[in-house]
């Protein structure tokens, strides 16, 4: 005996289903797939986009931050630094300065007088650098060099004179020029510490 009777038949709805009517609720039904599909995936694209935004931002406002440090570090050791460096420089080149005046001088004398075998030298220097001024001139029969005491000098001073052509050296002005970079170099570096 079959049990057929006592089971349901479900072939006269799919027929049903299979109407033109169903065709067309299956076509709305992926249609409403496919955009609620396009709208998912330009969902993420945006979430993407604004991600990446977001991260080349903050990148950005970090490497910013970073140049910042970086630049106000430097400023501040070179703050720090610079009058401790000036301190040291302008303790040792006034000394150095002098010492080397007599060379400075010798070194002046063969630049001014260059190719040119003619006629003296006059050097005016203070009392006080006349020896190491001597010790150090060229020792030339054909350049003669008179050196005179000159008052108004102070030690550190020489004016020289061949023919046309003078010069001047000054070791105090040497010094102030290397005074007046470090203390621009200060400057600068303070400037920079400045919010």
């Amino acid at each position: 005996m079959s049990i057929q009777h006592l089971l349901e038949d479900f072939a006269d709805g799919l027929a049903k289903d299979a109407s033109p009517s169903s065709e067309q609720e299956d076509t709305e039904l992926l249609e409403s797939f496919e955009q609620g599909y396009k709208a998912g995936w330009e969902d993420a694209v945006r979430a993407k986009s604004e991600e990446q935004t977001h991260v080349s931002a903050e990148l950005a406002r970090n490497l910013e931050d970073l140049s910042f440090t970086y630049h106000e570090a430097h400023a501040a050791i070179l703050a720090e630094i610079a009058p401790v460096v000036e301190q040291a420089v302008m303790a040792v080149v006034p000394e150095i300065a002098r010492a080397g005046f007599g060379m400075q001088v010798a070194a002046e004398i063969t630049r001014l007088t260059g190719q040119d075998n003619n006629g003296e030298i006059l050097l005016r220097v203070a009392a006080e650098d006349l020896n190491a001024v001597e010790d150090l001139l060229p020792d030339s029969a054909s350049l003669p060099t008179r050196v005179e005491i000159d008052e108004t000098l102070t030690a550190g001073q020489a004016q020289l004179a061949f023919g046309h052509r003078e010069r001047r050296i000054d070791v105090a002005e040497i010094v102030a020029s290397v005074s007046e970079a470090f203390s621009g170099l200060v400057q600068q570096a303070q400037k920079g510490t400045r919010p």
